[in-house]
């Protein structure tokens, strides 16, 4: 994951940010944040949904994680398993994704071997998305609230942008049921149906990719 604001990318990525997330319906403020962290800039976004929990003003941030951020991050992804991708998983295929909250110092830890987003509104994450240096999309979750208006997007964009400034060609990504058309309407290609093993529960996920 990342943190600190000091460097300006060699590829500005603004205005490809705000092109991706307008492109998919997340609407963006006027003006971006001049606020670079050392990998990717913080951009303000508003979501798709305007009446989204009844709050006025929708406008939410993405910007690099910071260890900070690592009890939000892991309450997040145990509550979307739960009630996001239990749409499309068996409930002991569930309870073995996710048994428990896991420690925040494991998060907290993951950041020092992979570049990680946050989306954040009224100081709640409501998603999150993880880049390794070889292009690997590891953990990629959108807030169980705030499904279908453009956090998932708008991560994306970070991703992508990064990838582009660091020179990788291509992204690859062990991607769910759920999530798999999330993917494919954003270009990656199903490469293969895996059988996945995760504490002696088998799961079907997918090998996707897409070349940028």
């Amino acid at each position: 994951m990342m943190e600190s604001c000091v460097e300006r990318p060699r590829h500005p990525p603004n205005q490809m940010f705000l092109r991706m997330c307008d492109s998919a319906g997340a609407k963006s403020t006027a003006e971006p944040d001049r606020t670079y962290g050392s990998r990717c800039p913080c951009i303000r976004l508003r979501l798709a949904t305007a009446q989204m929990n009844d709050q006025p003003n929708t406008a939410f941030l993405v910007r690099a994680a910071t260890p900070a951020d690592a009890g939000q991050i892991a309450r997040l992804f145990f509550d979307t398993v739960h009630h996001v991708n239990s749409q499309d998983y068996a409930p002991h295929q569930i309870e073995a994704w996710a048994p428990m909250v896991r420690p925040v110092a494991d998060w907290a830890e993951r950041q020092s071997t992979r570049r990680t987003w946050v989306a954040v509104l009224h100081a709640e994450i409501i998603g999150f998305g993880e880049l390794e240096a070889s292009g690997h999309i590891d953990c990629f979750y959108s807030h169980k609230d705030y499904q279908g208006v453009g956090v998932g997007t708008a991560l994306l964009a970070a991703i992508v942008a990064e990838a582009i400034r660091l020179g990788v060609p291509r992204l690859s990504a062990e991607v769910s049921i759920t999530a798999r058309p999330f993917f494919e309407r954003r270009g990656f290609c199903v490469v293969r149906e895996m059988q996945t093993e995760v504490r002696g529960v088998t799961l079907v996920n997918y090998l996707m990719e897409r070349h940028i």
